[in-house]
């Protein structure tokens, strides 16, 4: 997954927000299919070399809330069972 953000306090607040404006524009997106199969827009997606076609059929389906939920939980027993858990929402 590949993201933007406007991180909170940036000095040049206004540019950022004309940075994260331009990456969600169709052009945007159509050019970030030289290097990534799946886009944010739907529809626009070319096939990518070297990448399967349905490579969205093979990825995983992830509930970011749970693993996000899971990983911020406290444990007495250190990251071991957080890692554990987390690595089991990967499985089919």
């Amino acid at each position: 997954m590949e993201a933007s953000a406007i991180v909170a306090g940036t000095a040049k607040q206004e540019a950022a927000k004309t940075l994260i404006g331009w990456t969600l524009t169709r052009k945007a997106i159509e050019m970030y299919n030289v290097g990534y199969a799946v886009l944010a827009m739907p529809n626009i997606a070319k096939p990518v070399k070297y990448l399967p076609e349905n490579i969205e059929q093979k990825m995983i389906k992830n509930d970011f809330e749970w693993a996000a939920s899971v990983a911020f939980r406290p444990s007495s027993s250190g990251p071991w069972p957080i890692l554990m858990a987390l690595s089991q929402s990967f499985l089919p």
